[in-house]
């Protein structure tokens, strides 16, 4: 619809700017209601299509309205605005602008008087994992860490961008931290969910053509001998654990020797045998999760 309508959000803006309404209240409210709600819409649609520097343009016009015209929304939403600005500089190789962003987001986040929340501090880190500030970047995982609520899957997301910014070190690292984190917690399927999320990325890369692939096999290798990785597969559903054999094994992420990861692959084995009734693949896997071992094979 904001496409089909084919609204003018500079010429809107400077309405708005222009009449400049005394009140949140009235048709001057509703009309920049209005207008702050299609111009987010449209930013992220111009974002998904890589329009990265139009998705710019638009924010910065809304960024313009709530400094001339605040409102008690105006914190929250610029807070959005700005993420939003952050992730386009990244995308465009502008890290200097997307780090002046960050700054005014993290003081936007001191006005509103609360602790940043997980989607703030995500881009913030990918700021900081882009710049090589390692300590920053660092800093900002344990924060993250700290929300209540924070998701697996966020954290885990929070950890691969250490390894695209190029330090797998630090990514394995985070990965630790994370599964310490849940562990502490006692959320159990948490745990599983970074695991999962861990291997499906170790698949990624280990498929032809992937980066570092030698290295993931390596990175996945140490984590599942981890007391909490292994705690983890233990009370893992089956379902769960099928599917991280799968992308360990089916994906060339093997060489992994520890008794928890073999259960695993025989249980995959058995799952390929038993519901998926395919015997080939099953044959195909057996030296990659059997390896050497006499007793496993008979």
């Amino acid at each position: 619809p904001i496409f089909e309508h084919n609204f003018n959000f500079s010429l809107i803006k400077d309405a708005l700017l222009l009449a400049n309404g005394p009140h949140e209240g009235g048709a001057w409210a509703e009309a920049r209601e209005l207008y702050e709600d299609a111009a987010m819409q449209c930013a992220v649609a111009l974002m998904r299509t890589s329009a990265f520097d139009d998705a710019s343009a638009l924010l910065h016009g809304l960024l313009e309205v709530h400094s001339k015209c605040p409102t008690s929304d105006t914190v929250r939403t610029t807070e959005r605005a700005l993420r939003l600005i952050a992730t386009a500089q990244i995308e465009l190789g502008r890290v200097d602008d997307a780090a002046t962003a960050c700054l005014l987001l993290e003081e936007a986040g001191k006005e509103r008087g609360a602790a940043l929340d997980v989607a703030t501090l995500l881009v913030l880190l990918r700021v900081r994992t882009q710049q090589k500030s390692w300590a920053e970047a660092e800093a900002t995982l344990d924060q993250l860490l700290e929300c209540p609520g924070v998701s697996a899957s966020a954290a885990t997301a929070a950890c691969l961008l250490f390894s695209r910014a190029d330090n797998d070190a630090l990514c394995r690292a985070a990965v630790q931290k994370v599964l310490r984190r849940f562990q502490k917690s006692g959320n159990k399927a948490e745990l599983a969910k970074v695991l999962l999320c861990w291997a499906q990325f170790v698949a990624e890369q280990t498929r032809p053509g992937g980066s570092r692939a030698e290295h993931a096999a390596e990175s996945v290798s140490e984590l599942v001998q981890t007391a909490a990785a292994r705690d983890t597969v233990a009370d893992m559903p089956d379902t769960a654990r099928r599917e991280l054999a799968g992308l360990m094994w089916a994906e060339g992420a093997a060489a992994l020797h520890t008794h928890s990861v073999t259960a695993i692959g025989e249980q995959y084995l058995e799952h390929l045998l038993t519901v998926e009734h395919n015997a080939e693949e099953a044959a195909r896997l057996c030296p990659s999760v059997l390896g050497k071992d006499a007793d496993l094979w008979q």
